[in-house]
């Protein structure tokens, strides 16, 4: 019921309930929201932090350095391990059949052309 709290003092941890507890001592930190990772902690931090002792939180950054809609880039718009799919070859491969398929979109009917 209410709000959590995750609070140490003496070096004991304490889960206080109902809404009793004093956020300014609430240690729990926000790490993932709607599937995306906000905070990247190495170890050494985080035994820290189990620890009683203080340790920084390190946030995640979102727009990865790049002004604007962080996701019109080509790189972060390939399928990665596609980049790969040669080293799945068997030796001496000398053709390869490949073809492109639409998986939907902005538009309802797609045509391929150029090739």
């Amino acid at each position: 019921k209410g709000r959590l709290t995750l609070e140490c003092e003496d070096g004991k941890w304490t889960t206080v309930t109902e809404g009793k507890g004093d956020p300014a001592k609430d240690r729990l930190v926000e790490v993932f929201r709607d599937g995306k990772l906000l905070v990247d902690d190495g170890f050494a931090d985080i035994r820290k932090r189990s620890n009683c002792e203080e340790a920084p939180v390190t946030k995640v950054s979102t727009d990865c350095g790049l002004p604007g809609d962080v996701f019109n880039n080509i790189v972060m718009l390939t399928d990665s391990y596609k980049v790969t799919h040669h080293l799945q070859y068997p030796p001496g491969t000398t053709k390869v059949y490949s073809y492109f398929e639409c998986r939907g979109g902005a538009y309802e009917e797609v045509c391929f052309f150029g090739l």
